[in-house]
């Protein structure tokens, strides 16, 4: 017996929204995350881990998921907004983990 599939929340992001997508697009296929990663030739943990926004796509899998869905290309047009939420998280990401601007201490 299947585990219960997490609540996916595609207002949350641009990640979110293509995995919610791409969850959509698998179960309309009838296809399990196992059955579709056999297919597109990488893991099932990673098409649960991009469906669930706990990674990025990368171009090699949207691509050969939308093959495998056979969905006439709509997963890849949806890669720029992920590429630019990336490019922006890993900003946001960077200026939070660098270190506190020193204040001059003037006498």
């Amino acid at each position: 017996m299947g585990q219960i599939p997490r609540t996916l929340q595609p207002s949350l992001s641009e990640r979110h929204f293509f995995g919610a997508e791409l969850r959509r697009l698998r179960e309309r296929a009838n296809f399990s995350q196992a059955r579709l990663g056999a297919m597109i030739r990488f893991s099932a943990d990673l098409v649960r881990r991009v469906e669930t926004a706990d990674r990025f796509p990368s171009r090699e899998f949207v691509e050969a998921c939308d093959k495998a869905l056979a969905t006439g290309g709509a997963l890849i047009r949806l890669l720029p907004l992920v590429e630019g939420s990336r490019a922006n998280e890993g900003m946001r990401t960077a200026s939070a983990s660098a270190p506190p601007t020193p204040e001059p201490c003037w006498p």
